[in-house]
C-alpha cells in the first residue's frame, strides 16, 4: 500500500496542474462543504480556479466555480445528482457557466473508491453548449481523474480532460480540495 501511495504522489507531482470538473464522482452528503484551489493548463494557456460545493441532501450537491486566466473570467454553477453512491459511484450533473459567452454544462462521471487507500479514480464525459452570437459550439471532453484523501479533510486531485471535439482543448490540472 505504501508503494501505491508513493506512485500516486509521484504522478501528482509530475502532473501537478484540475480540469473543469475538480471533484470526485461521489456527491457531498447533506450539510457537508468542499472548497478547492486548482491551477490548470489548457494546451497553451494557464488558468486558476477556486470552487466550492455544498451537499443538499437527496443525493444532490450544488457547486460553484470562479476561474481566472489569460482570457475572460469563468463563472459557473452546477447541480450533481448521485445515481449510485457506494464504492462504485455514478453521477449526472448539469449547470450554467459564463466565460465570454453563456453556456450549459452536462457531466456524467463514474468513480471507484479503492478500498483502504483513500483514493477515488473517476472518469466520464463533460459536454458544453456555448452560445455565441448567431451560432453555438459543443465541446466534448473525456475525463479521467483521481482524488486522494491524504487526511479526512484534505484531498489532492488530478484531472485530465481530453478534447473529443475540435472545440475542446486538452486540459490538465491538479490541486487541493478541503472538506468541512
Amino acid at each position: 500500500m505504501k508503494t501505491l501511495r508513493w506512485i500516486l504522489i509521484s504522478f501528482l507531482l509530475v502532473g501537478s496542474l484540475s480540469a473543469q470538473v475538480f471533484q470526485p464522482a461521489k456527491v457531498l452528503s447533506q450539510g457537508k462543504f468542499r472548497v478547492g484551489i486548482n491551477p490548470l493548463l489548457m494546451e497553451e494557456s494557464f488558468a486558476f480556479y477556486i470552487h466550492g460545493g455544498v451537499g443538499l441532501g437527496s443525493r444532490m450537491d450544488l457547486g460553484f466555480k470562479l476561474g481566472f486566466g489569460e482570457g475572460d473570467a469563468y463563472f459557473g454553477a452546477d447541480i450533481d445528482y448521485g445515481i449510485l453512491i457506494q464504492q462504485f459511484s455514478l453521477t449526472l450533473g448539469g449547470g450554467l457557466h459564463h466565460c465570454g459567452v453563456m453556456g450549459i454544462d452536462v457531466t456524467i462521471k463514474a468513480g471507484y473508491d479503492i478500498p483502504s487507500s483513500g483514493v477515488e479514480i473517476h472518469g466520464g464525459f463533460d459536454f458544453d453548449i456555448n452560445f455565441h452570437e448567431g451560432n453555438s459550439t459543443s465541446p466534448l471532453w473525456f475525463l479521467l481523474g483521481l482524488e486522494w484523501r491524504v487526511r479526512s479533510m484534505i484531498a489532492v486531485v488530478l484531472d485530465v480532460e481530453i478534447g473529443v471535439t475540435e472545440e475542446a482543448p486538452n486540459i490538465f490540472g491538479g490541486g487541493i480540495n478541503l472538506y468541512f
